[in-house]
């Protein structure tokens, strides 16, 4: 498993690093009730770095204010991480 070894200074570096999308005309999907769009980012520092930044919106009647994003870490085994 690739978090077994995550250090609190690993987890800083994958939150600092400078990172840039790689598919900023991603398309949303409806799913479950809401609509999702997921972008590719990676890290522009050489770290080699792989991220997949989710934004996500309720369609459910009277729940259309809630709204969600986060960023995962995908680790080179494919494995990811929510940050």
């Amino acid at each position: 498993m690739a978090f077994e070894s995550l250090t609190d200074d690993r987890i800083a570096d994958l939150f600092n690093c400078p990172k840039q999308l790689t598919n900023p005309q991603a398309r949303s999907k409806n799913k479950d009730g809401h609509e999702q769009k997921n972008y590719k980012v990676t890290a522009t520092d050489g770290s080699g770095f792989e991220f997949e930044v989710y934004m996500r919106q309720n369609l459910r009647e009277g729940m259309e204010d809630d709204f969600s994003c986060g960023i995962h870490w995908v680790a080179p085994n494919g494995e990811c991480l929510t940050l």
